[in-house]
C-alpha cells in the first residue's frame, strides 16, 4: 500500500463521512440502473468489491471512475492511518498485520 502523509490521511479521515452523503446524492442523481445492472452489480459487492458493484449497478462509467478515485484517495489513506493507530494501541497487531493483508 502506498504511504500517504499523515496530514493528508487525517484530513480525508475527517471528510470521509460527510463526503459519503454527497457521494450518495451524486449516485442518486446520475445513476441509470436497469434490472440487468441491478442483478449484475450486487454479487461484486458481496465478495467485497463495493466500488465495482456500485459502478456496475449504476450503469455510469463516470460514477465507476469516481468510486475508484474515492477508494484510492480517501479509503487507502484512512486504512493506513487506522493501521498505524492499531499498531500503537496493540503491540500484538504488528505480527498479525504481517500475516494478513490490509484489504
Amino acid at each position: 500500500m502506498p504511504a500517504f502523509p499523515k496530514r493528508y490521511a487525517d484530513a480525508v479521515a475527517k471528510l470521509r463521512v460527510p463526503s459519503g452523503f454527497v457521494l450518495v446524492a451524486v449516485f442518486a442523481w446520475f445513476s441509470r440502473p436497469t434490472s440487468h445492472s441491478l442483478v449484475l452489480g450486487p454479487p461484486f459487492g458481496l465478495v467485497g468489491l463495493r466500488p465495482a458493484g456500485l459502478g456496475i449497478a449504476s450503469r455510469n462509467i463516470g460514477l465507476g471512475t469516481l468510486l475508484v478515485a474515492v477508494f484510492l484517495l480517501v479509503y487507502l489513506p484512512v486504512i493506513q492511518l487506522e493501521e498505524q493507530h492499531l499498531r500503537n494501541l496493540f503491540p500484538e497487531y504488528a505480527p498479525y498485520a504481517e500475516r494478513v493483508p490490509a484489504l
